[in-house]
């Protein structure tokens, strides 16, 4: 998987889930991981540079999240039940 085609992926995950936050009454903004742009570059890095078939990206909450937010997510890869690459 290239660069684009998990650009495009993470696009569509992250808007999912900011708009299921939003008609749940999460006004905040997102925040992946620990909020550090490496951490999600490093992500995307392992993504790609992966030899094997990847199954699903998920998105998971990290911590309880309030109206005010912000909603802490972790990016997950998932194959066959078990966690390959994580933020």
């Amino acid at each position: 998987m290239n660069h684009t085609e998990i650009q495009e992926r993470l696009d569509w995950l992250l808007a999912a889930s900011k708009f299921r936050a939003q008609r749940a009454g999460i006004i905040g903004d997102l925040q992946i991981g620990d909020g550090q742009i490496v951490t999600l570059i490093n992500f995307i890095d392992d993504i790609a540079n992966s030899e094997e078939d990847l199954g699903e990206i998920k998105a998971v909450v990290a911590e309880t999240t309030y109206t005010a937010g912000p909603l802490k997510l972790n990016l997950v890869v998932v194959k066959d039940g078990v966690i390959i690459f994580s933020t």
